[in-house]
Formats: C-alpha cells, structure tokens, sequence
C-alpha cells in the first residue's frame, strides 16, 4: 500500500459524489415536480475537496428553489472555515428549506454547517462540537482569530448555551454535547 492511496481514494470519492450531485441536481431541474427532495452528503472530511463542495454550492445556488427541500447529512469532522462557509452563505441564501440531520458527528466546520440549515434533526447517538478556529501547523495546532467562526456561533449558538459554555468557548474550549440535547435546547430557545 502506497503512501498516496489514501488521498487518491479520497479524491475519487469526492470527484464521484460531486459528479452524482450534479447529475441528480441537474436531472431534478430538468422535470417538473412540485416538490423535489435533494439530500447531500457531507462525510469525513470532503469539504475540503473543491468539486465536491462546489457542487454542494452549486446545488444551492442555481437549482434548488422555493419548492424544494434540500436536507444534509452530516458526518463529519469539519475542514476549510473559506469552503465551509461557501456551504453556509449558499445556506442562508437559498430559497428551498434545509434540514441538517447530524448521522453521528458533526464537529467543527460540519457544526456550522447544521446550524445554518432551517431544521436540525439528529441520530438517536450523535453529537455535535464547536470549537474556535483551528490550523495546523509544523508546531501543532494553532488557534486563530476567526472573525466568521466566532460572530457565527455567536448569532446562531450562543442563544442555546449556558454562561459557563460561552465563558469557556471565548476562553478558547470546545462547545460539545449529544446532537439531541442540541435540539433540545433549540426547542427551549424557540419558546
């Protein structure tokens, strides 16, 4: 086993699932339904893979509209805060309805992205972890100021969160609990 096979099957992966977003995206365009229903599939690590995020974006922002439903299922444990918030501004834009189903983590950039979507729903065992921007470097991990990360969490988490959780957040810890305890203190907040 070489080195390199993992990134090349990676990258097949991600050009396959970003070719099958297309056609499917495209295909439901083409013929005329009421109600299209589209689910996207963001795992592991692809959103740091350019035709994959790309057709995520694209979905969004040329062929989804006010009649679909567009849901995505997160398994994942982040990548580029740059692509990740293609997805989310594509999100937040979009005229169809989204639904963010957590399959069994979405940390990360992959929390962000659920937390942009209209409905969360989540796997009976899952969870979902926010955390300050990270990046590696020679020396390890570095946490950096990230303006888009922290107003974003601040808009869209923090009404869900105890004081300690956003003393500690702004004191650099991690945000992490049960993807149903998160929908349950969305539903609290709703109220």
């Amino acid at each position: 086993m070489s080195i390199f096979t993992p990134t090349i099957n990676t990258l097949k992966r991600t050009v396959s699932y970003g070719i099958l977003i297309l056609v499917v995206t495209i295909i439901l365009k083409v013929i005329p339904m009421h109600y299209k229903f589209v689910i996207m599939d963001i795992p592991g690590n692809d959103l740091i893979h350019t035709i994959y995020y790309k057709s995520v974006v694209f979905t969004l922002d040329v062929i989804a509209d006010s009649n679909d439903t567009v849901t995505f299922i997160v398994d994942s444990h982040g990548g580029s805060v740059v692509r990740g918030f293609d997805i989310v501004n594509s999100i937040l834009e979009t005229d169809a309805k989204t639904i963010g189903y957590i399959k069994s983590g979405a940390y990360s950039m992959g929390a962000i992205i659920i937390t942009a979507c209209d409905e969360i729903q989540a796997a009976k065992y899952s969870g979902i972890l926010f955390h300050k921007a990270r990046y590696r470097s020679k020396s390890g991990i570095v946490i950096v100021n990230e303006p888009m990360v922290d107003d974003f969490i601040k808009d869209r988490v923090y009404k869900n969160l105890t004081k300690k959780e956003i003393k500690g957040f702004e004191n650099g810890e991690d945000i992490s609990m049960t993807g149903q305890e998160f929908i349950s203190r969305l539903k609290k907040g709703d109220k």
